[in-house]
């Protein structure tokens, strides 16, 4: 049980799946397959609290009626039936009040889908920003640090092209900023690239408030390779691709392990 002493009262304690006891990460979001699970919370003993877990944007109290903490300033419950994708849980003195301490839980097993642009028609733009919506995610192309760039989706023709890793159509980019919105809870995300000179080109995910998750970085193969870059993360919502020098990128088979809004 971790007691996380440096929090103020009250706070969420702990976690863990229900009733196999694995722990769960209280103090970054988590992610679990399991739909019941025990969390605790500390607080002034004796005072009032109400637990909340918000769905779909709709909150549900679910801790029992005048639920308080006990001499010891503790309190446990066991939640049963979390839905799938994100549950927001909350904790608050009534219902009048503002939560002391949230935690966010992705529940659920994941759905992959996955946009190989095969069936997007070729196009290639200059020095023009713009949005391409596919089924499964919305990529918008702006300029990034110069005022000339270059994106579209092309053959990958010989150039691009590894068989099973990058082939068909491709999405190209040269000095344009990527953004892939996925308008869902992702807890993986993988994709191929290649012709890579340079290894500057920055990748970075983040989740539906805007936080960063985590940075990557292209590695040169240009000639040599394809390589796959994966992401594994609690609620990504989000990737960008900025590119740190002026060159032709290649990508392909941008797959996502998605989960119910």
């Amino acid at each position: 049980m971790n007691e996380n002493p440096e929090k103020q009262n009250p706070y969420f304690a702990y976690a863990t799946e229900h009733p196999s006891g694995k722990p769960l990460d209280i103090d970054k979001p988590d992610s679990t397959l399991s739909r019941d699970i025990e969390i605790g919370a500390n607080g002034p003993p004796k005072t009032p609290l109400q637990i909340t877990v918000t769905h779909n944007g709709i909150p549900e109290v679910v801790s029992p009626a005048n639920a308080e903490y006990n001499d010891s300033g503790r309190f446990f419950m066991v939640v049963v039936g979390l839905k799938d994708g994100v549950n927001d849980f909350g904790l608050r003195e009534n219902s009048s009040s503002l939560p002391s301490d949230t935690w966010e839980l992705t529940v659920g097993t994941p759905v992959v889908l996955s946009e190989n642009f095969d069936l997007i028609g070729q196009f290639i733009k200059w020095n023009e920003e713009g949005t391409l919506q596919t089924v499964h995610m919305t990529i918008t192309a702006t300029k990034s640090f110069s005022s000339e760039f270059v994106w579209g989706v092309q053959p990958a023709g010989t150039e691009y092209s590894f068989p099973g890793q990058l082939d068909g159509n491709v999405l190209l980019i040269n000095m344009a900023k990527i953004e892939f919105s996925f308008g869902r809870a992702c807890s993986s995300v993988r994709f191929w690239y290649t012709h890579i000179d340079y290894n500057n080109h920055r990748v970075d995910i983040h989740d539906d408030k805007g936080s960063l998750l985590g940075t990557q970085f292209l590695q040169v193969n240009r000639g040599v390779r394809a390589d796959q870059m994966i992401f594994n993360a609690p609620n990504i919502h989000r990737l960008t691709i900025t590119p740190g020098s002026s060159e032709a990128l290649a990508f392909d088979r941008i797959e996502i392990a998605a989960h119910a809004t």
